[in-house]
């Protein structure tokens, strides 16, 4: 997507797009500049509003890209659901991103909320361009989120570091 506007759309899971991906085949979504905001996912307590970005078996996750002044409402990554060895989905920065995210939303279909916690804890939510580091106010922390039912704002005890990684404060 270059520019554009995508808003006003309704759908189960990422009213405004859905990043999917499974065994063997990974989507891949690259948005410069534009505006992803205003969409409404009808399936309940997934918050995925405008960009839901999706991880799936066998080590394969949608790939989300943001460059320029893009503007997103909500994104949220699916973290694998049990095995703590595989990456979950994150957020790809070059060094030319000057947008803004409105929420970003850590998710898994863990066993409880601590487990969604410590899985995301110390790890790299936001891959900013190689030896470039991202200004982390640009991305507001949403919700941890476990089987689907919002759970604890993360900003209550965490924060991304410049490198990504989400961090107790």
């Amino acid at each position: 997507m270059r520019g554009g506007v995508i808003t006003d759309n309704e759908a189960d899971m990422g009213g405004g797009v859905y990043v999917n991906s499974y065994t063997g085949v990974v989507t891949t979504f690259t948005m410069t500049g534009g505006e992803i905001t205003g969409n409404t996912a009808t399936q309940e307590n997934w918050p995925a509003n405008d960009v839901y970005v999706h991880w799936h078996m066998q080590n394969t996750s949608g790939k989300f890209y943001l460059s320029g002044a893009a503007i997103i409402g909500e994104v949220l990554l699916l973290a694998p659901d049990s095995n703590d060895s595989y990456a979950p989905a994150v957020i790809n920065l070059p060094a030319t991103f000057t947008g803004q995210v409105g929420a970003l939303h850590l998710a898994s279909r863990r066993v409880n909320v601590n487990n969604v916690i410590n899985y995301w804890t110390d790890r790299q939510a936001v891959v900013p361009a190689t030896a470039v580091a991202f200004d982390p106010d640009t991305i507001t922390l949403g919700r941890f989120i476990y089987n689907g039912a919002t759970v604890t704002n993360i900003s209550t005890g965490y924060e991304l570091d410049s490198d990504g990684y989400l961090r107790a404060k």
